[in-house]
């Protein structure tokens, strides 16, 4: 048996990769056969030598640990907060299929809420006091569609400008486009050097799958009619500040939605996988299992830039596991903390529509231990080391697995770590080695991209 070790087979060759030195060593047929017998000889243990490892067959586990100690904890969420996004409405001018605000859509009794005034200034003296050792603070504003409260966008913009003009920070949207026709609302966004991300999925018969009105109409035409009217009204704005959302589901990410994304203004794209709602798992369950099969084609990604740099993101890891790898004899290998967890209530500062202060927007904003405080009295210390200390708890079973290292779960999944999940997980880090060792490592071309990786 392995402690923190895996077997890693590939087309030509074998190898093991060590979580305690962070190394992936290639392994000869003599060495894989005693591995999986558990029958060792003297050539064993010289390999163990020779590469600066343990012996992998002794019980080892890692320790569960925080990056931050309390202290640095309390000086960052006080003094080094990074953004501030607003929930300023659950109203939208669209039903987006996978949506998780659509139990609510269809609930004729939910009535949808909205932010006060009142909220949304306090949560920026909030963030604003929290953040005064960062050069460079960041406000978002965030829906539903944020733009149906266009009229509490500039009160916020204007409220910043006047409180806070050294401080000077700076503002982004996002938002489906629909309402980029309203030529105040696009002149407000260039004099104020808004960062604008527009939700678009696809060409038109992948984005209007999903993505229609609140009557049931497409919404593809009208978004790029508004983009085009924007490029050709300020060109220079349009290429430094518009970027593009691009939800990812089990019936697009074909070849089709991924060559319109690498054209689409030369802009950057971010591809998003669809957080699997009850009402959009639902949908997908009632769907032809072939038309879901059908988009799911082999291909190969690289060819995208659209997903390329995240695949290089990847890639560049597993190639430092095989180059380099950290080898320390000291207890330091052995602590770790799955995700690299951020840091809540500094790195990001979500604020919903009632005034709670959430961790981040990716999160369940109904579960407890993800509300860290509210408008009124701010970050709440102790309901902060409350989820500190619920994670650590939740993610307990990770020190017996060989993937902790390389694991990117964060605090949206730590109440869902099923053995089904982490397998999951497991699996897809064994196929992206698999995948890099096959394809890449004697790439010079895309080794020297990977070293350089920032």
């Amino acid at each position: 048996m392995l402690y923190l070790s895996k077997i890693i087979k590939t087309d030509k060759n074998n190898f093991i990769y060590d979580a305690v030195s962070n190394k992936l060593i290639n392994i000869d047929a003599e060495i894989l056969e005693q591995l999986e017998l558990n029958m060792f000889n003297k050539k064993y243990y010289d390999f163990l030598t020779q590469n600066k490892i343990r012996d992998l067959t002794k019980p080892l586990n890692f320790e569960i640990e925080y990056t931050y100690s309390d202290e640095e904890l309390d000086w960052l969420t006080k003094n080094r907060a990074k953004s501030l996004t607003l929930a300023l409405t659950e109203q939208c001018n669209l039903r987006c299929v996978y949506c998780a605000y659509m139990p609510k859509y269809l609930d004729k009794t939910y009535k949808l809420k909205h932010m006060a005034e009142d909220i949304a200034i306090k949560s920026i003296d909030i963030f604003m006091r929290a953040a005064k050792q960062n050069p460079s603070p960041s406000i978002g504003f965030y829906g539903g569609e944020p733009l149906l409260q266009f009229e509490l966008i500039k009160k916020c913009v204007g409220y910043c400008k006047e409180k806070y003009p050294f401080s000077k920070p700076s503002f982004d949207i996002t938002t489906n486009g629909l309402l980029l026709d309203n030529e105040n609302i696009v002149n407000f966004l260039i004099e104020n050097e808004f960062t604008v991300a527009v939700s678009l999925d696809g060409p038109q018969d992948i984005h209007d799958k999903f993505r229609k009105d609140v009557n049931n109409k497409p919404s593809f035409e009208k978004i790029i009619k508004n983009l085009t009217q924007l490029y050709h009204k300020a060109p220079k704005y349009f290429k430094n500040k518009i970027s593009f959302n691009a939800v990812i589901t089990p019936l697009t990410g074909s070849k089709e939605q991924f060559e319109f994304l690498d054209k689409l203004y030369g802009l950057d794209v971010f591809p998003i996988e669809v957080a699997q709602s009850d009402y959009f798992s639902e949908y997908l369950n009632n769907v032809n299992q072939t038309e879901v099969s059908s988009t799911n084609r082999n291909f190969d990604k690289m060819n995208y830039s659209v997903l390329r740099k995240g695949i290089l993101k990847e890639l560049a890891q597993y190639h430092t596991l095989y180059t380099n790898g950290l080898y320390n004899s000291g207890q330091s290998c052995l602590k770790v903390f799955p995700g690299g967890f951020c840091v809540p209530g500094s790195h990001r500062i979500f604020v919903s529509t009632e005034g709670k202060l959430i961790i981040c927007e990716r999160v369940d904003d109904l579960n407890q231990y993800f509300c860290i405080g509210d408008v009124d009295n701010g970050i709440d210390t102790t309901k902060l080391n409350q989820l500190l200390t619920i994670t650590k708890k939740n993610i307990d079973k990770c020190k017996y697995c060989w993937a902790a290292k390389l694991c990117d779960i964060c605090f949206k999944d730590i109440f869902g770590l099923t053995d089904e999940f982490c397998e999951s997980k497991k699996q897809g880090i064994e196929a992206g080695i698999i995948y890099y060792l096959n394809n890449f490592k004697d790439n010079k071309e895309i080794t020297n991209m990977l070293e350089n990786f920032a």
